[in-house]
């Protein structure tokens, strides 16, 4: 694995030597790197946008199918829609109000004050990932598991069919929330390896430019 080329600064800059380091270079190195990252970061968050849309008129559509040929009404569907839209309206807010709190003012560093700015919100974001992205569609899939199993355990005549309806949907939704808990892992994971220690890299280069002379 090649090392990072910002690393490689800080490791020549720990050791005894008389070269001195371009600073426009290195923040030019630093500009496309943090460019990269939020192209990286925007496409994520209009795939994510699309899809939650999308998938938002579908569950209406559940819903209102649930009613017809005389079926029960399964209207919990319309929860799972409302929930769609909240993840799309959180992914556009934050966007919004990240770009109104952003107001760098040093010319010599304000581009790193805004990397580390753009680090930070996506460390927020992930490391909350559970309450504001993950919890609200986890409780209205539930609300859909229990609405279904009530509606169904209405239906059957012995114990026995009873119990095993509620066993078939409390094995289903233990599989949904194991999906959600690979998710959570994986971003927690993504934080702590990749997003922080840009940060420390980020912070460490500000430092330098403050306080030595390149």
């Amino acid at each position: 694995m090649t090392r990072d080329p910002l690393q490689e600064i800080w490791k020549k800059e720990e050791e005894p030597s008389t070269v001195r380091i371009d600073k426009e270079w290195l923040l030019n190195l630093v500009r496309k790197k943090q460019r990269d990252f939020n192209h990286a970061v925007l496409r994520r968050d209009i795939l994510e946008i699309g899809i939650f849309l999308l998938c938002a008129p579908i569950f209406v559509y559940y819903g209102i199918a649930s009613a017809k040929g005389g079926g029960q009404h399964v209207w919990t569907w319309y929860l799972v829609a409302v929930a769609c839209l909240w993840n799309a309206g959180f992914f556009v807010v934050n966007r919004i109000w990240w770009k109104k709190k952003t107001n760098p003012t040093d010319p010599a560093t304000s581009f790193l004050d805004r990397s580390v700015s753009e680090i930070e919100n996506q460390i927020w974001l992930l490391k909350n990932i559970l309450w504001w992205y993950l919890l609200p569609p986890g409780i209205a899939f539930l609300c859909v598991y229990l609405q279904r199993m009530i509606q169904e355990s209405g239906a059957v005549e012995s114990a026995e069919q009873l119990w095993e309806i509620r066993w078939d949907f409390a094995f289903s939704y233990l599989v949904f929330v194991l999906v959600f808990g690979i998710l959570y892992y994986i971003n927690q994971r993504y934080v702590r390896t990749e997003l922080e220690p840009r940060k420390t890299e980020l912070l460490e280069l500000r430092e330098n430019l403050i306080g030595e002379e390149f």
